[in-house]
């Protein structure tokens, strides 16, 4: 199980990730087809979890692992809700603070 100290690591280095203007912004994928534009979701996978472009589209993956679902101390609900954030045009520093507000999911 992942703690709660570990959890709020995680989201730290995700959220300063998506303010960091690295990454450009895609909706739909984790990685866009030529690997240099991510969902927020994708930031994640990317920047924490090692996820490569390549394996996410192999997989056609547009959501979390349920492990890395916990490693963020989120519900599939609040994946959900970030997707929809992110697909419906929200910014990641918008995100950002989304995510910062959440509750942490450590069940």
């Amino acid at each position: 199980m992942t703690t709660i100290t570990e959890i709020k690591k995680n989201r730290k280095a995700w959220v300063k990730a998506l303010r960091s203007g690295k990454y450009k912004q895609t909706k739909s994928a984790l990685v866009n087809g030529r690997g240099d534009a991510y969902c927020c979701l994708g930031v994640a996978a990317c920047a924490l979890f090692g996820v490569t472009h390549q394996n996410a589209q192999r997989r056609g993956r547009q959501y979390l692992t349920p492990e890395e679902l916990k490693a963020l101390g989120l519900s599939r609900e609040q994946q959900a809700k970030l997707a929809r954030a992110n697909d419906g045009g929200k910014e990641f520093v918008v995100i950002a603070t989304m995510i910062e507000a959440m509750e942490i999911n450590n069940g």
